[in-house]
C-alpha cells in the first residue's frame, strides 16, 4: 500500500483544520503556506474534499475552508477513499491461470483488503491530533 501525495496533504489539511474552531475558515493560501505545499495541487486535494464532505468551503473575503464534521468521525479510510482507491482487490494479467486459481487468489485480496479497510476505519484524524500535541 502506497500513501500517495494527495492522501497525504489531505491529511496534513484535516490535521491543520482539527485544530482551529469548526466556524473558523482557513484560506487555502494559509493552508499551503502552513503546509508548505503547493497552493496550485493543493487547491486540487481540498476540492476532492470538499465533493467527499469531509470539508466545507466558504466563499468571499473572509471565506475558506473548514472541517464538515468532528475530526473523531473523519477516518484515514474517509481520506484514502476520497482519492484513488488503491485498496480495491485487482487481478490483471492472470487469465492465463484456470478459474479455479483465480477465484482462490481473488477472494485472497478481497480478504486482504478489508483488512486493510477495517485498520484504516480505526484511525481519526482526532487521533492523529492528539499525538501531534504529545
Amino acid at each position: 500500500m502506497k500513501l500517495t501525495r494527495k492522501v497525504a496533504y489531505a491529511i496534513q489539511v484535516l490535521l491543520h483544520l482539527a485544530h482551529v474552531p469548526t466556524d473558523v475558515p482557513v484560506s487555502g493560501s494559509a493552508l499551503a503556506y502552513e503546509g508548505r505545499m503547493s497552493e496550485r495541487y493543493l487547491l486540487s486535494v481540498l476540492r476532492s474534499l470538499v465533493s467527499r464532505g469531509l470539508v466545507r468551503s466558504m466563499r468571499g473575503a473572509d471565506g475558506g475552508y473548514c472541517l464538515a464534521r468532528s475530526p473523531k468521525l473523519l477516518t484515514l479510510l474517509d481520506i484514502v477513499d476520497t482519492f484513488d482507491n488503491p485498496l480495491g482487490p485487482q487481478v490483471e494479467d492472470f487469465d492465463s491461470q484456470p478459474a479455479a486459481i483465480r477465484d482462490r487468489v481473488l477472494e485472497t485480496l478481497i480478504r486482504a483488503s478489508d483488512a486493510a479497510r477495517k485498520e484504516l476505519e480505526r484511525l481519526t484524524i482526532a487521533d492523529l491530533r492528539d499525538v501531534r500535541r504529545t
